[in-house]
Protein backbone atom coordinates (compact mmCIF):
# COMPACT_ATOMS: atom_id res chain seq x y z
CA UNK A 1 0.00 0.00 0.00
CA UNK A 2 1.40 3.56 -1.06
CA UNK A 3 2.15 5.59 1.97
CA UNK A 4 0.86 9.43 0.64
CA UNK A 5 0.81 12.92 2.04
CA UNK A 6 -2.10 15.13 1.31
CA UNK A 7 -1.64 19.08 2.61
CA UNK A 8 -4.59 21.07 2.83
CA UNK A 9 -4.51 24.33 4.18
CA UNK A 10 -7.75 26.07 4.66
CA UNK A 11 -8.31 29.90 4.77
CA UNK A 12 -10.69 29.24 7.96
CA UNK A 13 -11.64 25.12 9.09
CA UNK A 14 -14.39 24.05 11.38
CA UNK A 15 -14.34 20.51 10.63
CA UNK A 16 -12.84 17.84 8.86
CA UNK A 17 -14.65 14.65 7.71
CA UNK A 18 -13.42 11.76 5.37
CA UNK A 19 -15.43 10.36 2.85
CA UNK A 20 -15.85 7.56 0.59
CA UNK A 21 -18.11 7.91 -2.73
CA UNK A 22 -18.65 6.17 -5.80
CA UNK A 23 -17.74 9.35 -7.67
CA UNK A 24 -21.01 9.05 -9.92
CA UNK A 25 -20.18 5.40 -10.59
CA UNK A 26 -16.41 5.58 -11.25
CA UNK A 27 -15.77 2.95 -8.03
CA UNK A 28 -17.76 0.82 -6.11
CA UNK A 29 -16.85 -2.36 -3.66
CA UNK A 30 -15.34 -2.57 -0.80
CA UNK A 31 -12.25 0.41 0.39
CA UNK A 32 -10.01 0.93 3.44
CA UNK A 33 -7.62 3.54 4.38
CA UNK A 34 -5.53 3.95 7.00
CA UNK A 35 -4.87 7.20 8.83
CA UNK A 36 -1.44 7.60 10.40
CA UNK A 37 -2.55 11.80 12.22
CA UNK A 38 -4.50 14.45 10.75
CA UNK A 39 -2.24 17.83 11.57
CA UNK A 40 -2.27 21.62 10.10
CA UNK A 41 0.39 23.35 8.74
CA UNK A 42 0.95 26.80 10.25
CA UNK A 43 0.64 29.65 7.82
CA UNK A 44 1.78 33.30 8.21
CA UNK A 45 -1.53 34.43 8.01
CA UNK A 46 -5.58 33.20 8.66
CA UNK A 47 -8.55 34.94 6.92
CA UNK A 48 -11.10 35.13 10.09
CA UNK A 49 -13.94 36.31 7.99
CA UNK A 50 -13.77 37.36 3.89
CA UNK A 51 -10.38 36.66 1.78
CA UNK A 52 -11.41 33.27 0.57
CA UNK A 53 -12.91 32.41 3.97
CA UNK A 54 -16.96 32.29 4.60
CA UNK A 55 -18.39 35.25 6.13
CA UNK A 56 -20.52 32.66 8.16
CA UNK A 57 -23.35 35.68 7.74
CA UNK A 58 -25.39 33.83 10.51
CA UNK A 59 -22.75 34.53 13.00
CA UNK A 60 -23.52 38.69 12.82
CA UNK A 61 -25.75 40.66 14.40
CA UNK A 62 -26.06 44.21 14.55
CA UNK A 63 -25.45 45.96 18.19
CA UNK A 64 -26.28 49.73 17.81
CA UNK A 65 -27.37 52.59 20.44
CA UNK A 66 -30.92 52.10 20.25
CA UNK A 67 -30.21 49.42 23.50
CA UNK A 68 -29.06 52.31 25.46
CA UNK A 69 -32.11 54.39 23.97
CA UNK A 70 -29.96 55.88 21.41
CA UNK A 71 -31.27 56.74 17.84
CA UNK A 72 -28.71 55.03 15.46
CA UNK A 73 -29.47 52.25 12.75
CA UNK A 74 -26.90 50.28 11.35
CA UNK A 75 -27.74 47.23 8.76
CA UNK A 76 -25.27 44.19 7.70
CA UNK A 77 -24.98 42.24 4.26
CA UNK A 78 -23.63 40.62 1.74
CA UNK A 79 -22.99 41.45 -1.39
CA UNK A 80 -20.45 40.23 -4.13
CA UNK A 81 -22.20 36.53 -4.43
CA UNK A 82 -21.56 36.61 -0.07
CA UNK A 83 -17.93 37.47 -0.74
CA UNK A 84 -17.86 41.30 0.95
CA UNK A 85 -19.65 42.79 4.20
CA UNK A 86 -21.81 45.41 3.42
CA UNK A 87 -22.03 47.55 6.55
CA UNK A 88 -24.33 50.44 6.66
CA UNK A 89 -26.68 53.12 8.67
CA UNK A 90 -27.12 55.80 9.98
CA UNK A 91 -25.42 57.92 13.33
CA UNK A 92 -28.42 59.99 14.86
CA UNK A 93 -27.61 62.15 18.46
CA UNK A 94 -30.26 61.73 20.67
CA UNK A 95 -32.50 65.08 20.83
CA UNK A 96 -31.65 65.65 24.65
CA UNK A 97 -27.72 65.47 23.99
CA UNK A 98 -26.31 68.85 24.93
CA UNK A 99 -22.72 69.63 25.26
CA UNK A 100 -20.82 68.16 22.00
CA UNK A 101 -18.49 66.71 23.25
CA UNK A 102 -21.08 63.97 25.91
CA UNK A 103 -22.74 63.77 22.13
CA UNK A 104 -22.83 59.76 21.72
CA UNK A 105 -24.28 57.54 18.62
CA UNK A 106 -23.15 54.34 17.36
CA UNK A 107 -23.90 51.00 15.30
CA UNK A 108 -22.23 47.75 15.50
CA UNK A 109 -22.13 44.40 14.10
CA UNK A 110 -20.86 41.94 16.06
CA UNK A 111 -20.04 38.48 15.53
CA UNK A 112 -19.75 36.14 18.81
CA UNK A 113 -18.19 32.70 19.01
CA UNK A 114 -19.89 32.12 22.16
CA UNK A 115 -23.27 32.23 20.67
CA UNK A 116 -25.03 30.68 17.57
CA UNK A 117 -27.12 31.93 14.84
CA UNK A 118 -30.28 29.64 17.43
CA UNK A 119 -27.99 31.02 20.51
CA UNK A 120 -28.33 27.84 21.94
CA UNK A 121 -24.21 26.63 21.57
CA UNK A 122 -21.02 27.96 20.79
CA UNK A 123 -17.73 27.72 18.93
CA UNK A 124 -14.35 27.35 19.71
CA UNK A 125 -13.71 30.24 20.71
CA UNK A 126 -10.34 31.52 18.51
CA UNK A 127 -6.90 31.05 19.22
CA UNK A 128 -5.09 33.15 17.53
CA UNK A 129 -1.63 33.04 19.70
CA UNK A 130 0.24 32.06 16.46
CA UNK A 131 -0.05 35.44 14.97
CA UNK A 132 1.17 39.03 15.88
CA UNK A 133 -1.51 41.66 14.13
CA UNK A 134 -4.66 41.84 12.62
CA UNK A 135 -6.14 43.35 9.49
CA UNK A 136 -8.94 45.17 8.31
CA UNK A 137 -9.19 45.35 4.20
CA UNK A 138 -11.66 47.71 3.05
CA UNK A 139 -12.75 47.37 -0.26
CA UNK A 140 -14.47 50.62 -0.36
CA UNK A 141 -14.75 53.03 2.05
CA UNK A 142 -16.23 56.58 3.13
CA UNK A 143 -13.81 58.61 4.74
CA UNK A 144 -15.27 57.89 8.10
CA UNK A 145 -13.27 56.53 11.04
CA UNK A 146 -14.55 53.24 12.09
CA UNK A 147 -12.92 50.47 15.07
CA UNK A 148 -12.21 46.87 14.95
CA UNK A 149 -13.31 45.54 18.32
CA UNK A 150 -11.76 42.05 20.06
CA UNK A 151 -13.06 40.86 23.12
CA UNK A 152 -11.69 37.70 25.08
CA UNK A 153 -12.83 36.03 27.78
CA UNK A 154 -9.53 36.28 29.89
CA UNK A 155 -11.44 39.72 30.48
CA UNK A 156 -15.25 40.11 28.91
CA UNK A 157 -15.82 43.64 30.42
CA UNK A 158 -13.27 45.08 28.15
CA UNK A 159 -12.82 45.53 24.17
CA UNK A 160 -9.65 45.84 22.64
CA UNK A 161 -9.35 48.44 19.94
CA UNK A 162 -8.42 49.57 16.80
CA UNK A 163 -9.14 52.78 15.15
CA UNK A 164 -8.98 53.65 11.63
CA UNK A 165 -10.10 56.06 8.88
CA UNK A 166 -11.43 55.02 5.38
CA UNK A 167 -10.71 56.73 2.24
CA UNK A 168 -13.82 57.73 0.36
CA UNK A 169 -14.76 55.70 -2.16
CA UNK A 170 -11.36 53.80 -2.85
CA UNK A 171 -10.11 50.94 -1.28
CA UNK A 172 -7.78 50.46 1.70
CA UNK A 173 -5.91 48.01 4.29
CA UNK A 174 -5.29 48.73 8.05
CA UNK A 175 -3.20 46.78 10.50
CA UNK A 176 -2.13 46.82 14.40
CA UNK A 177 0.05 44.45 16.43
CA UNK A 178 -2.24 42.85 19.13
CA UNK A 179 0.52 44.62 21.28
CA UNK A 180 -1.12 47.65 20.16
CA UNK A 181 -5.04 47.22 20.52
CA UNK A 182 -6.04 49.49 22.88
CA UNK A 183 -7.83 48.35 25.92
CA UNK A 184 -11.49 50.42 26.34
CA UNK A 185 -14.54 50.30 28.41
CA UNK A 186 -17.76 51.70 26.86
CA UNK A 187 -15.75 53.69 24.18
CA UNK A 188 -13.45 54.96 26.66
CA UNK A 189 -9.30 53.94 27.21
CA UNK A 190 -8.66 52.26 30.97
CA UNK A 191 -5.70 51.36 32.20
CA UNK A 192 -4.81 48.55 34.85
CA UNK A 193 -6.76 46.12 33.09
CA UNK A 194 -5.57 42.48 31.18
CA UNK A 195 -3.58 42.91 27.86
CA UNK A 196 -4.85 41.35 25.25
CA UNK A 197 -5.38 37.67 25.31
CA UNK A 198 -5.01 35.98 21.50
CA UNK A 199 -5.65 32.12 23.34
CA UNK A 200 -9.46 33.08 24.14
CA UNK A 201 -11.16 35.76 21.41
CA UNK A 202 -15.03 35.12 21.68
CA UNK A 203 -15.89 38.51 19.79
CA UNK A 204 -14.99 40.62 16.68
CA UNK A 205 -16.63 43.80 16.20
CA UNK A 206 -16.56 46.84 13.64
CA UNK A 207 -18.03 49.71 15.03
CA UNK A 208 -19.07 53.56 13.79
CA UNK A 209 -19.13 55.94 16.18
CA UNK A 210 -19.20 59.86 16.48
CA UNK A 211 -16.44 60.14 18.55
CA UNK A 212 -17.82 62.11 21.26
CA UNK A 213 -19.82 65.01 18.80
CA UNK A 214 -17.24 64.59 15.72
CA UNK A 215 -19.67 63.17 13.31
CA UNK A 216 -22.50 61.72 12.66
CA UNK A 217 -25.03 60.75 9.54
CA UNK A 218 -25.03 57.97 6.82
CA UNK A 219 -21.95 55.80 6.83
CA UNK A 220 -21.35 53.18 3.94
CA UNK A 221 -18.86 50.30 4.80
CA UNK A 222 -17.48 47.27 2.27
CA UNK A 223 -15.00 44.76 3.70
CA UNK A 224 -13.89 42.25 2.31
CA UNK A 225 -11.44 40.38 4.53
CA UNK A 226 -10.51 40.32 8.67
CA UNK A 227 -7.58 38.65 8.38
CA UNK A 228 -4.65 38.03 11.34
CA UNK A 229 -0.85 37.29 10.38
CA UNK A 230 2.60 37.79 10.96
CA UNK A 231 4.31 40.31 8.53
CA UNK A 232 1.60 40.49 6.47
CA UNK A 233 1.93 41.81 2.70
CA UNK A 234 -2.35 41.64 1.82
CA UNK A 235 -1.17 43.09 -1.80
CA UNK A 236 0.08 39.74 -2.47
CA UNK A 237 -3.54 38.10 -1.84
CA UNK A 238 -4.97 37.37 -5.36
CA UNK A 239 -8.57 36.62 -2.91
CA UNK A 240 -8.51 40.63 -1.97
CA UNK A 241 -7.21 42.09 -5.40
CA UNK A 242 -10.47 41.13 -7.33
CA UNK A 243 -12.50 42.99 -4.90
CA UNK A 244 -10.68 45.91 -4.54
CA UNK A 245 -9.85 46.35 -8.93
CA UNK A 246 -14.08 45.44 -9.49
CA UNK A 247 -15.91 47.48 -7.06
Amino acid sequence: MDKSVYTLTPANLDTISFVASSMFGQQLGTFRVTLDSVSLARSDRLALFGAGASWRPGSWRVVDDRVQVGRSVGEIGFVEKGRVLKFTGVLKFRENDGNPSEKRAYASIVSDRRLSPQKSASAPLWNLSAYSQITVSIAKGDGKWYSLNLLTTTDPTTQHRFHFQTKDGSASTHTVQFSDLVPTRQGKRVSNVHSFDPTTVAAISLKCSSLFGKHNGAFALLVSGIIVGIDLDLSEMDSLAWVHNEL
